[in-house]
């Protein structure tokens, strides 16, 4: 079995892959030129963000790492799938059929975007939260609080850009920002904060709290994090989306700020300790 510092050629490949995916997508998009029988493409740059954020789980954390990836992947469609039909955790809305194939009324790649969610904030959370090693009662809630605003800071670029501009899904109109519901947000932040709930209480009962961060995913997941963030600012911007723009670059810079603070240099080889020894 591998341990959390191994990977192998499969992975080089990933990340290359999504590399050429994103670079070629970029380019199609921010100049408009994506032709109409190529809109499938966006789901699979979808599906491979959550498979390099399954990858970061499983080589950080074995096959714990595998079954949560698992769980977001499924637990994100059916929370999806609710929030289509009752409206109850994100507001009104519904998916067009531009992403594809689609399970309980959600397209598939849409669980996919959650578990890369879920790999980068988590990854970026750990990182600011170190500073409170050996204060667990502080250091877990304070985990929890920022992997859930770093979620709810990337759904500030995505949701208007995949709403008002590719027309993935559609909002009733009537909420205050770009015509999405406040409601929607604070859905995000409760949902991602279960899934890092989850997380740092699976971590605790494998005892796997105090795993190394992985020196090949790690950074390459914080990477993800600036890729997927800045093509959809940038897709906001040229769209003339510019307070969600302004405000979501603004935001990212103060996360990653304090993430770099904690982590001089940007390391790849320092614990995210939520250990029972801690308490």
């Amino acid at each position: 079995m591998q341990t959390a510092q191994q990977h192998g050629t499969i992975d080089k490949v990933l990340f290359r892959f999504f590399i050429f995916w994103y670079s070629v997508g970029l380019i199609l998009l921010v100049f408009d030129i994506l032709p109409p029988a190529l809109e499938w493409a966006n789901s699979v740059f979808l599906i491979a963000c959550g498979v390099l954020g399954g990858f970061y789980f499983y080589r950080t954390y074995g096959n714990f790492g595998a079954i949560f990836t698992l769980f977001v992947l499924f637990g994100s469609i059916i929370a999806e799938s609710i929030g289509v039909k009752t409206g109850l955790i994100f507001g009104q809305y519904n998916y067009s059929d531009q992403l594809g194939l689609q399970w309980l009324g959600v397209p598939v790649a849409i669980g996919f975007a959650w578990v890369m969610i879920i790999a980068v904030s988590h990854a970026i959370a750990g990182g600011i939260v170190k500073p409170f090693k050996g204060q667990t009662a502080i250091k877990i809630p304070l985990y929890v609080v920022t992997g859930g605003l770093i979620a709810v800071v990337m759904d500030g670029i995505i949701d208007p850009v995949a709403y008002l501009v590719k027309g993935y899904w559609f909002w009733d109109g009537s909420g205050i920002y770009y015509g999405i519901p406040l409601q929607n947000f604070v859905g995000w932040f409760l949902l991602a904060s279960f899934f890092h709930i989850t997380l740092v209480t699976g971590l605790n009962i494998t005892k796997k709290t105090a795993t190394t961060q992985h020196p090949y995913w790690h950074s390459r997941t914080i990477a993800v994090f600036l890729m997927v963030t800045s093509m959809f600012v940038v897709l906001g911007i040229t769209s003339e989306l510019y307070l969600a723009s302004v405000g979501v670059t603004f935001a990212s810079i103060i996360l990653l700020s304090l993430y770099r603070i904690n982590n001089k240099p940007l390391s790849l080889n320092r614990n995210i300790a939520f250990s029972p020894r801690e308490r």
